[in-house]
């Protein structure tokens, strides 16, 4: 059932066997996946059912370096989370996203690709995005030594006001959401504080408040944080969870997905570019064609991965004023340029992950006296590195010949370079099997706490260079199965006597 927690007794006390914190896609699809299991669930929301400006407002924090979006308004704090603003962009990590990169710090995953797959194509089913296919059979274009055509699928639309796609899970579930047994969902509670055992080994509670001033704890045998890659750790340091030093903090190495203009493009109309702008159907679904860095190239120069999109100049007639010299530049070049088609070329990149890119505690504080968060987002020379010099191959490979007209422009100094940001809040609550160097085991498991878990792409030790979602999904459905299996060997753990119980869950 739903439930809005102003609708309980101050001072209650709410039991089940996990505690799910954030009502987004991620926390959702969890849920789902526990309750299949037969566990009982509490499914926390801060937010509401629908758009509220007091709950917005408890997003507001700071932000050092790169400019990555006003954190009050990038993220949504509503049952449904962000997914409710979500482009439908879907493609899982490349297997090479796991695996150890001699050349790039702190790369390798706990998991292998082989053990996500299942759990990715479950994703994949759950987004509607028909069949399993993220490469073409024969490429659009002409094969290339350092590129390969790779595929993006499009969640498709859901009728209705407010789901933007199909993905947006708290309406496509909305009936199990209300009726489902084991089931309850808690709208208007935020968690501000998880309280430890004596022995600091475990999580006793989550200790919440409403609006209106109602306390709540919440008591599980199990408790996961799928609020994202700000909310998670900004909760683990408010409780005083904050992980070892350097990459192994709670915070550290959160990492984005630069993107932004690599180049514009003249190309011959009869060059068959519709596969890359605007896309193709594939079984009802939209489907891109893009480009990406071969792994051996990757590895031969050192890079991380990369995407390079076309977007037809028509598509963004916002953007006309801002191009139209350097187009007619171009079009200089060229006998009849009414035969030919301009495009902005976009990259979309990999990030290297750094302890000192973070979310930390700043020094303001929310309606609740929680601290608010403070991010920091900074980008490595290599980061920059990657974008330069995959551009050039570009400019070099598919775009070199007469059949095409490339204006390159990618600065050659980071700190001229305008940064776009995607939303894509990754790696602050790493996976890793030692805890020198990670926040978490590869169950998702915060290291040195028997029953706290977190789930959503905070949990990446590397980015890739895929919208993060599919993947963020992936993982909790495959932890919702680890907790399904572990759960009847957990007790709840005991804590002195406090306020009246009252179950819900």
């Amino acid at each position: 059932m739903i439930l809005h927690a102003d609708l309980l007794d101050d001072a209650s006390l709410l039991e089940a066997d996990v505690c799910v914190i954030g009502g987004g896609p991620v926390g959702l699809m969890l849920a789902l996946r526990l309750i299949e299991a037969g566990q009982r669930v509490l499914l926390v929301e801060s937010g509401e059912d629908w758009d509220d400006a007091r709950c917005q407002d408890l997003n507001v924090g700071s932000s050092e370096g790169l400019w990555a979006g006003n954190l009050r308004d990038i993220r949504l704090r509503r049952l449904g989370g962000t997914m409710h603003a979500w482009g439908g962009n879907s493609r899982p990590l490349d297997p090479e996203d796991l695996v150890v990169r001699p050349w790039m710090a702190r790369s390798g995953w706990p998991i292998g690709w082989e053990e996500l797959l299942p759990h990715l194509r479950a994703a994949h089913d759950a987004l509607d995005l028909g069949p399993w296919c993220y490469a073409p059979a024969e490429p659009a274009l002409w094969p290339d030594p350092d590129f390969e055509e790779i595929l993006f699928r499009l969640s498709p639309d859901l009728p209705g006001p407010t789901a933007a796609y199909r993905g947006e899970f708290a309406a496509l579930h909305r009936v199990t959401l209300d009726r489902a047994t084991g089931l309850t969902v808690l709208l208007g509670a935020t968690v501000r504080h998880l309280p430890r055992s004596p022995n600091g080994l475990a999580v006793v509670a989550a200790e919440a408040m409403t609006f209106r001033g109602k306390a709540l704890r919440l008591r599980a045998r199990g408790y996961v944080l799928a609020c994202g890659g700000i909310e998670a750790p900004r909760l683990l340091l408010a409780s005083g969870i904050t992980g070892g030093t350097g990459d192994a903090a709670v915070g550290a190495c959160f990492m984005e997905h630069p993107h932004g203009l690599a180049g514009l493009l003249l190309a011959p109309r009869q060059i068959p570019l519709r596969p890359f702008s605007p896309g193709l159907l594939d079984a009802g679904v939209a489907v891109q064609h893009r480009w990406r860095l071969r792994p051996e190239v990757q590895a031969r120069e050192a890079l991380l991965n990369l995407s390079f999109q076309l977007v037809a100049a028509e598509m963004l007639p916002s953007e006309d004023d801002k191009y139209a010299a350097a187009f007619a530049a171009l079009e200089a070049t060229v006998p009849d340029p009414a035969g030919w088609r301009r495009y902005y070329v976009t990259f979309l990149s990999e990030q290297e992950p750094r302890p000192e890119s973070c979310v930390t505690l700043g020094p303001g504080t929310d309606f609740f006296g929680m601290p608010q968060a403070r991010l920091v987002w900074r980008l490595s020379a290599r980061d920059g590195c990657t974008v330069q010099r995959a551009t050039r191959l570009l400019a070099r490979g598919i775009f070199g010949g007469s059949g095409f007209r490339f204006h390159d422009r990618v600065p050659d100094s980071l700190e001229a370079w305008p940064i776009g940001w995607g939303a894509h809040h990754m790696g602050t609550t790493r996976m890793g099997e030692d805890p020198a160097h990670a926040v978490l085991d590869r169950d998702a498991r915060v290291h040195g706490l028997e029953n706290l878990f977190v789930a959503g792409s905070s949990v990446f030790p590397t980015a890739g260079m895929a919208n993060p979602m599919l993947t963020a999904l992936a993982l909790a459905l495959r932890l919702g199965d680890h907790l399904a299996d572990r759960l009847p060997g957990m007790a709840m753990v005991p804590e002195p006597a406090g306020p009246s119980r009252r179950a819900w869950a």
